[in-house]
């Protein structure tokens, strides 16, 4: 007597034996948000949006005063700053067919894809906000926020050529910008890290400890690194990070303790590709600097006071349906904001690490 197999019950496409087919749909890719879960997020009431800076001098010198002298007034001149929302979204349209069939995980078609597209445009905020450069916008080319990187480096590299810097049509005078080092493609050092990132931050202004860095996995491999002690020959030893008792080996640092007070470092995936670029107008950087600054993407690091930085919202993530011309349901999300930098001096960086 013949005996009948499952997978004698025809060839493919004739087998009567039903599919499994699980009620679930796998997503792998990242979710994550760095800016828009560290900064706070504010209402604006406008396209353009400005703020003002001051700073309290630095004294230099000893200050004493005569008996009965008359005091002499030498009042500061406040800056002013701004930015520009941009506008970002995505549509959906899905017929009316594809809505009514029953489908494997997904009880409504056009509701999966709300959520889908609000989480794909959540990201594409999240990389708006670190590598937009400025544009005023008008009727034939859209607005666009100047983001971190134009910041930090763009202030940044003014300040290394003593110039004013352009950023969103207003000049940032030098004493309001960013720390920026430009490694120059040659290896990148923890004296370097030490002596042209973080020390030029902390006499800038910035309090490190309140502070976090952030780059691609490739920077974060280098800084990691520094925690190796090179031995004789071909051997190393970490002395810093060996757990003896849990036998384990750790080659990463996530807190870089300094002299100026401990620094976060956190891994950052819009910062870890190399074909994401931007380039910062020679014009925008001052008479006195050099030509055009090129930013990659993976050879960056930045560093942040997060409390001095926000999301200015005008119109914070929605759905809005469109009106109906057929067989099929058809809306979008959207979203509409901008970067503020409260202060540049809370910024500083680094470039064309190797």
């Amino acid at each position: 007597m013949a005996t009948q197999y499952t997978y004698d019950s025809g060839g493919s496409g004739t087998t009567t034996i039903r599919e499994e087919l699980a009620d679930i749909i796998a997503i792998m890719s990242p979710m994550d948000t760095p800016l828009h879960n560290l900064l706070e997020q504010v209402p604006v009431g406008n396209t353009t949006f400005e703020w003002m800076v001051d700073e309290i001098a630095t004294p230099t010198t000893v200050n004493a005063q005569l008996e009965g002298a008359t005091p002499s007034a030498a009042n500061r001149t406040r800056q002013r700053l701004r930015n520009v929302c941009m506008i970002d979204h995505l549509g959906i349209d899905v017929s009316d067919t594809q809505r009514t069939v029953e489908e494997a995980g997904i009880s409504d078609e056009f509701s999966y894809q709300i959520v889908h597209k609000s989480l794909e445009l959540l990201k594409r905020m999240e990389h708006n906000l670190h590598w937009s450069m400025y544009q005023a916008g008008s009727s034939s080319t859209a607005r666009q926020t100047a983001g971190l990187m134009e910041w930090i480096a763009g202030t940044g590299q003014g300040r290394d050529a003593q110039s004013e810097t352009t950023i969103a049509g207003i000049s940032v005078p030098v004493e309001y910008s960013s720390s920026w080092y430009e490694a120059d493609d040659s290896a990148f050092s923890e004296a370097d890290f030490r002596d042209s990132v973080i020390q030029p931050a902390w006499r800038n202004g910035m309090q490190i400890s309140q502070a976090i860095a952030m780059c691609g996995g490739k920077v974060k491999q280098i800084i990691s690194d520094f925690s190796v002690t090179y031995g004789s020959g071909s051997s190393t030893v970490n002395a810093m990070f060996i757990e003896a008792e849990k036998k384990k080996k750790v080659l990463t640092v996530d807190v870089y303790e300094t002299d100026y007070g401990p620094l976060s470092v956190a891994l950052n995936r819009y910062m870890d590709s190399s074909s994401v670029t931007a380039t910062i107008a020679a014009a925008n950087l001052g008479s006195s600097a050099g030509g055009a600054t090129v930013l990659t993407g993976n050879e960056v690091l930045v560093l942040i006071e997060p409390e001095f930085w926000q999301i200015g919202t005008l119109r914070a993530l929605q759905y809005a349906p469109l009106a109906k011309t057929g067989d099929s349901e058809e809306g979008y999300v959207v979203a509409e904001e901008g970067l503020r930098c409260l202060n540049p001096i809370a910024g500083a960086g680094a470039g064309s690490i190797p």
